[in-house]
């Protein structure tokens, strides 16, 4: 009898025989069901069974069992796992932590659903009938030592949604995403991160970077599919790039110290001066440099040449330029009270940053394949005058000292006929960004199905947009137009150039008055006339800042 019982014992704690009560499931919009079994009389889920095998490869885990049998290897981004055959223990990343379950190696490889879960990367989160799932951020710093680029790694490739709330705010929303960290509110590397959220089921991980006056980030995802915030400057004038050669300490004779930047050409610059450091940060953005004392930031777009000062307690600070020195900026250190008022953080630009009269992109809209709107009654198409504007636009601004580049010259595509339309808008963005033009203006017709409906505007995106837009808003009355004002707009030609960048709708060429009008080479020689006479307005405001 004694016998007969050991026996029953042995199988029950050696053997799978017994199924358990099935339980369900849900991860990324997906069902899952299990089917546990018992195992040395623990409830577990076998790895070689089908829905547990399906759970795998919905996370990115690479799951791997030891030659020996006995030890279970999960590996994440970030996070890396090991667990022992029946041990209450497992090793996270180099540190011992209690186990949520176990890993049993006989008869067959199987894991206790907690611990499954937690091998896989996962948050359970016990619903009626099962568990909801939900993926773990598993690394979450620099996306490498050197590089100012942050990235958010998740146990599974999610979809999430960024946004700016306020200049300088990047808000990264991941519905499915869970937070199993201590720290929330932390600074890292040009950002004061906070979390939020992430924590019950069906509420998302939210995601706030603060960074410094004058910074943004651009949000993406990276090759393997982790998000990817890269920071950059959030305004700058001239994206031409300058070095800064020299930095020196020039002895006065009041005791008072100031530094001599020496570039090849004049930029604009920021600075920003903490309050509790007492560090002041002045920076180049789009400039490189060997010399000592200044940090080179690798942005996504471009260099940044950064230069920290430390001001003494009721020491202040003040830039100038001598006018025999126009490519060199000073900056004198002095008691607060020898200097005029400074705000703790600002921009200018140097003299001669913006060149004789700046470097520009006109964007005809349209062309080739793309014909764009159309007044039929009179056989108008909106590619061709765009392109006529622009091209007469193009010899003012040359006339007046301007260098400009334009998208395209005659009717065709800018990448090819067909090609899908973020390629091709993509393509006119980049034509800006590689010629490292300050400005970029993009020419269009307005469209309606209503006849009746008229008006120019001229749209905007990025904040240092929106002063261009507002000295471009010129075409008015004089024309014979309406006019709609200024409007934000995520148009692509403006979300995907680095620098100041407007698209505008010169009027409507559906309406019978404004379409007639815009027919004309007198009016399109009217409308590139008083968009140059702008342009030359906006430049000399910023030459004055």
């Amino acid at each position: 009898m004694r016998l007969f019982l050991f026996l029953l014992v042995s199988i029950a704690l050696a053997a799978p025989v017994w199924a358990q009560k099935p339980f369900d499931c849900s991860f990324r919009g997906q069902n899952y069901h299990f089917q546990p079994i018992l195992t040395q009389g623990k409830e577990s889920l076998s790895l070689d069974d089908p829905e547990v095998v399906k759970l795998i490869q919905a996370t990115s885990a690479q799951l791997q069992v030891s030659t020996t049998g006995h030890t279970l290897y999960s590996f994440l981004p970030g996070r890396q796992t090991y667990w022992s055959d029946g041990s209450g223990v497992y090793t996270r990343n180099g540190q011992e932590v209690e186990a949520p379950g176990l890993f049993f190696t006989e008869p067959k490889a199987a894991l206790e659903p907690l611990a499954l879960f937690e091998a896989l990367g996962l948050r359970a989160y016990p619903v009626t009938g099962g568990y909801q799932l939900a993926s773990l951020v598993t690394d979450f710093g620099p996306s490498a030592p050197d590089s100012l680029e942050l990235k958010i790694s998740t146990s599974a490739p999610l979809k999430f949604t960024a946004s700016e709330p306020e200049p300088g705010q990047i808000r990264v929303e991941l519905p499915e995403a869970a937070w199993d960290r201590s720290d929330r509110k932390f600074r890292l590397g040009e950002a004061d991160v906070e979390v939020f959220g992430g924590d019950k089921p069906g509420v998302p991980l939210v995601v706030f970077y603060r960074f410094q006056a004058f910074w943004t980030a651009r949000v993406k995802f990276g090759l393997t599919r982790e998000i990817l915030v890269s920071p950059e400057p959030r305004q700058y004038v001239a994206a031409r790039q300058s070095s800064l050669q020299e930095v020196r300490d020039i002895p006065r004779s009041d005791g008072t110290r100031e530094i001599e930047f020496v570039l090849d050409r004049g930029t604009q610059f920021f600075w920003m001066l903490d309050p509790s450091s007492r560090v002041l940060r002045v920076e180049f953005p789009s400039t490189i440099s060997s010399a000592a004392g200044v940090k080179i930031l690798k942005t996504s777009s471009f260099p940044v040449a950064r230069y920290e000062a430390a001001l003494a307690e009721g020491q202040s600070f003040e830039f100038f330029q001598n006018t025999d020195q126009p490519n060199s900026l000073h900056l004198h250190l002095a008691p607060a009270n020898t200097l005029k008022a400074v705000e703790n953080a600002g921009t200018a630009a140097m003299a001669g940053a913006l060149g004789a009269s700046g470097s520009i992109v006109l964007d005809p809209g349209h062309g080739g394949g793309d014909p764009g709107c159309c007044n039929r009654g009179l056989g108008v198409y909106e590619k061709d005058v765009t392109l006529d504007i622009c091209l007469r636009l193009r010899d003012l601004l040359v006339q007046q000292g301007w260098k400009v580049d334009m998208t395209r010259t005659t009717d065709r595509d800018v990448t090819y006929a067909g090609s899908p339309d973020l390629m091709e808008l993509k393509a006119r963005a980049d034509v800006a960004n590689n010629s490292q033009s300050d400005l970029f203006v993009s020419v269009h017709c307005n469209a309606s199905v209503s006849p009746y409906v008229r008006g120019s505007a001229i749209y905007w995106y990025k904040p240092e947009d929106r002063p261009l837009a507002q000295f471009l808003d010129v075409l008015d009355d004089r024309l014979g137009f309406e006019q709609d004002g200024i409007i934000q707009n995520n148009f692509a030609v403006l979300r995907l150039t680095g620098m100041p960048a407007v698209l505008v709708e010169t009027a409507f060429l559906t309406n019978a008055v404004e379409g007639r009008l815009l027919a004309t080479p007198e009016i399109r020689q009217k409308v590139a006339e008083l968009l140059a006479e702008a342009l030359g307005r906006y430049m000399a405001a910023q030459r004055r800042r």
